[in-house]
């Protein structure tokens, strides 16, 4: 199943599918080891309607926003 980062159910398990569209938050979020069919969990929500993400051994956090943006696959 195919959501927004931001609907997606805490302490679920992800694979980012990154839009080719835009190569600046693409490369930003390769920086943090987050690139294109990379597996995470969904770790907490913000205050402001982030989400902190638990990628390897890195907590991530990421604004609203952009988690508006972000499809992930969750896995059942």
């Amino acid at each position: 199943m195919k959501v927004s980062l931001r609907d997606a159910p805490l302490k679920s398990q992800v694979a980012l599918r990154l839009d080719s569209g835009d190569d600046g938050i693409n490369d930003r979020l390769a920086a943090l080891g987050l690139r294109d069919g990379v597996v995470f969990a969904v770790q907490q929500k913000t205050a402001s309607g982030g989400r902190v993400v638990k990628a390897e051994q890195s907590r991530i956090a990421i604004g609203a926003e952009l988690s508006r943006k972000l499809q992930v696959e969750v896995f059942e």
